[in-house]
């Protein structure tokens, strides 16, 4: 069932059905995932320049996923495959207060 209404005082009328709605935003190649994916590699790029630059490992395992929930279409940036991430970002209770490089570049997201 399509939902409609008058868009101006001309009389135009939009109906827009929300399921071919919902299929356009969670496409993967629609315009609506592309702009995710740029935004998510301004984090991404974000956080590899300020995380930790002893062996780059950490810089490298940041990577993108994409994926689609009840909410609609999602980026995640994540460091995958390295076991001291969580620690590095977060801290530890040896005195290492943590380098939070994904929280801090989420605000990257709005260039």
């Amino acid at each position: 069932m399509a939902i409609g209404g008058r868009v101006s005082s001309d009389g135009s009328y939009v109906r827009i059905d929300p399921d071919d709605l919902r299929r356009f935003v969670e496409d993967g190649g629609g315009p609506v995932m592309a702009e995710l994916m740029r935004r998510g590699d301004n984090v991404q790029k974000g956080a590899a320049r300020r995380v930790g630059k002893k062996t780059l490992r950490l810089a490298r395992s940041i990577v993108k996923r994409a994926g689609a929930d009840s909410r609609g279409p999602f980026v995640l940036i994540v460091a995958e495959g390295v076991p001291y991430g969580y620690w590095h970002h977060e801290g530890n209770s040896r005195g290492w207060h943590g380098n939070p490089f994904l929280r801090d570049s989420l605000p990257l997201a709005a260039r």
